[in-house]
């Protein structure tokens, strides 16, 4: 489901009156992954899922070495944006060195043919390689699921901190 928060809440709250019991309820691009959905509606949310392109419990050594010293700089975790941009500028990083040297082309050639392993990035890809178009071919989703109120990394599994709950408790067994 893709919807603005307001939707998202409205959507959620109107299933719950109508007892409507999906098996799963999975928000892309949307209200479900903003924090002010988990707080106008409470429990309500839970068990619900969003693409969250990245999470800070990711189960992954060097995100967490990251999203801790960005959260002691700015008093918040990591999100999708920031830690994108992170990853960015690692990977450019990455390549100036492999050039040895600033020059850009040397830089564009490396970024064609780079590969970037998966321990040496914040996101929850299996590493970056790009396509003839440009595109990173091994980016993976980043899913959470609400639970207790709190958005837990559900997938992917290896780097999970929780299991994902499907099918979700009907709303009379909430």
């Amino acid at each position: 489901m893709a919807s603005y928060t307001q939707d998202a809440i409205l959507i959620t709250k109107t299933m719950q009156t109508l007892n409507c019991n999906a098996k799963a309820v999975v928000g892309i691009n949307g209200g479900q992954i903003v924090p002010s959905y988990i707080e106008a509606i409470g429990p309500l949310a839970n068990y619900v899922s969003a693409e969250a392109r990245w999470s800070p419990d990711i189960n992954k050594p060097l995100a967490q070495e990251v999203n801790k010293k960005y959260y002691s700089k700015y008093g918040q975790n990591m999100d999708g944006h920031n830690s994108r941009a992170h990853t960015a500028a690692m990977v450019l990083y990455y390549a100036i060195e492999e050039a040895g040297s600033t020059d850009k082309e040397k830089i564009r050639e490396v970024l064609a043919n780079i590969y970037v392993p998966p321990e040496k990035i914040i996101m929850t890809w299996n590493g970056v390689k790009f396509d003839e178009t440009g595109q990173n071919i091994l980016g993976t989703p980043c899913i959470v699921q609400i639970q207790n109120q709190e958005f837990k990394t559900v997938f992917p599994y290896d780097i999970a901190s929780t299991d994902f709950i499907f099918p979700m408790p009907e709303w009379s067994e909430r």
